[in-house]
């Protein structure tokens, strides 16, 4: 699910109907090396680097990384980040072939 919230926050939920995570492990789910089951991740290929890295990239974008689950119901990943300013108030698209650039402060005049 992909929404904007009333703080201005655009929030992409994503949840699943797993096993779920026992509430002592949430806090630590981004630690990095962290691992719920060890022996089940290793067996997976798992690193326990994931959610560390998912919740830096997310930090560094000024939002914020939600988690929240229900043993035997399921677990839900909720990634917020500022929603933009329309284009054309406060801010000016540049185009060209390559990519495209958003500036600020860039008047018309």
């Amino acid at each position: 699910h992909l929404r904007r919230d009333q703080t201005g926050m655009v929030r992409l939920a994503v949840a699943d109907e797993g096993d779920g995570v026992a509430p002592e492990h949430l806090p630590r789910l981004t630690e990095r090396f962290y691992r719920v089951d060890a022996g089940r991740s290793r067996a997976l290929g798992g690193t326990g680097l994931g959610l560390a890295i998912v919740k830096h990239i997310i930090e560094r974008h000024r939002g914020r990384l939600d988690i929240s689950s229900t043993l035997g119901k399921g677990t839900t990943a909720s990634v917020l980040l500022p929603a933009a300013p329309p284009t054309g108030v406060g801010r000016e698209a540049v185009s060209s072939k390559s990519h495209a650039t958003v500036t600020e402060g860039r008047g018309s005049g």
